[in-house]
């Protein structure tokens, strides 16, 4: 039910239902035992609801809870599992999203970390390959441009290259 009201907040924009989504979430994570095995993905939806509060109100503590549930959704969820190579783009994203907010250097680290992660762990034929790579091309560029390291430009124009070929 969270998720719906999440994706009824990006249709209509009404805050409230963005916020009844996030205390759903966090009820669920009370209702729910340790081991569960869709502990993951409820993180993972908790943390979207969250960074897009973020997105409305510019809250650093909703980013701040996002990356903490993420990073709990990247830790609890096996390699193996399909669900992961978006765990870890959510995650680079959200780590991201922070590093342009506060520029702290091992946001950026840890975004590429997890991006580079999501890419080993995506077969080249999967449909999600190209965004996995082109998440971690628009991580290496964000780097570049605070940097100025040009292997990490020549690497996110690779990177993008391997994106288009594989779409």
């Amino acid at each position: 039910f969270a998720l719906t009201l999440k994706t009824r907040f990006e249709h209509l924009r009404d805050i409230g239902d963005l916020e009844q989504a996030i205390q759903l979430s966090m009820h669920a994570f009370q209702l729910i035992d340790d081991g569960c095995p869709d502990e993951p993905g409820y993180l993972n939806n908790f943390a979207l609801a969250l960074r897009a509060r973020f997105e409305q109100l510019g809250s650093l503590e909703d980013l701040n809870h996002a990356i903490e549930a993420l990073s709990r959704a990247v830790e609890l969820t096996p390699d193996a599992s399909p669900l992961k190579p978006g765990f870890l783009q959510n995650f680079s994203t959200a780590l991201t999203t922070r590093f342009k907010r506060v520029i702290n250097m091992e946001d950026l680290d840890s975004a590429i970390q997890a991006s580079r992660h999501a890419v080993r762990l995506t077969p080249d034929k999967s449909p999600g390959k190209p965004g996995c790579l082109n998440t971690l091309a628009v991580v290496l560029l964000t780097r570049f441009e605070h940097l100025g390291c040009i292997e990490d430009l020549e690497s996110a124009v690779q990177t993008s290259y391997r994106a288009v070929d594989l779409a």
